[in-house]
């Protein structure tokens, strides 16, 4: 059962953007705001166990639909995608500076053949998506102050994760060359 509730939150959470569109169109502000407040809520609940990024998300979310809610501006939930997009900015960051970086300890749980030799290439890997957040979040800002409410779900919800899927697909193309060429 727990697993069911997770993958539901996990699903709202990941067409968060599809959710305020359709949600405006037929709701209050306040009505989803409490929605999304119970959806990060129980999110929280779920992974309570887990990393401080998911924490800090979660209650990034909840603090933003609180605000949403009391205050009945659709600024607060708009910033959402904005601020998750800075909160990872900080968490690679502060990895590269004070390693191992965030990909690094990903590398090391799902590679069992991970070498310290594959360390400045998980650095440069963590850069790029520094790079990307840091990127993603101005773009997003931008369609929540000077963009309307379809261009703002347009990147939000479909070109941000395609960028990050490609992202995703560059750097495996990459990794498994790298790997070729160290024998590995």
């Amino acid at each position: 059962m727990k697993a069911i509730i997770r993958v539901i939150i996990g699903l709202s959470l990941i067409s968060y953007p599809l959710i305020i569109f359709f949600g405006l169109k037929y709701f209050s502000i306040k009505s989803i705001s409490l929605f999304l407040l119970v959806l990060f809520i129980l999110r929280l609940i779920i992974i309570r166990k887990t990393d401080q990024v998911s924490v800090s998300i979660g209650c990034i979310g909840c603090v933003l639909m609180f605000l949403g809610f009391f205050s009945a501006n659709q600024l607060a939930v708009l910033l959402y995608p904005v601020m998750i997009s800075f909160t990872l900015l900080v968490f690679f960051v502060v990895s590269i500076l004070y390693p191992p970086t965030i990909i690094e300890k990903i590398a090391r749980l799902t590679d069992k053949n991970f070498t310290e030799q594959a360390v400045p290439y998980t650095k440069k890997v963590t850069l790029v998506w520094s790079l990307f957040f840091f990127i993603n979040g101005i773009i997003a800002a931008y369609t929540v102050y000077l963009a309307d409410l379809k261009i703002w779900t347009l990147y939000n919800g479909l070109i941000s994760y395609v960028i990050i899927g490609a992202i995703f697909l560059i750097e495996y193309i990459i990794r498994q060359k790298v790997k070729k060429h160290y024998g590995e």
